[in-house]
């Protein structure tokens, strides 16, 4: 039985509220690969419901990994935590590249 990796992540519930009420796929973009660990992810916030995940096998994950969690749809955008200005990077899938979405959170 290996150890539990436990990841903060740049994003948090503010951005991805129902992350850990929903089981989203989640792919590791740019990474090492190998094992599953079992695995938590957390957001950066300081609230400690922050977790948005806690039940997750991913690889070994290190700092500069990629992420995606699928499916999440546009609700997790509209009902994300206005009084928390720390939003997540927004890629979109255009052509076979993840280029960063041009959606702005500022007139939120």
């Amino acid at each position: 039985m290996g150890e539990t990796q436990i990841i903060t992540l740049d994003t948090g519930i503010n951005s991805l509220p129902f992350a850990r009420h929903f089981a989203y796929p989640i792919e590791v973009l740019k990474g090492s690969g190998g094992p599953q660990h079992s695995t938590i992810l957390c957001g950066p916030l300081c609230m400690s419901d922050d977790i948005l995940r806690s039940d997750v096998k991913l690889p070994k994950l290190d700092v500069g990994d990629l992420l995606c969690f699928g499916g999440v749809g546009a609700y997790n955008l509209s009902m994300s935590f206005n009084f928390i200005k720390r939003h997540a990077r927004l890629f979109v899938l255009d052509r076979g590249e993840f280029v960063p979405s041009k959606l702005m959170f500022a007139a939120w």
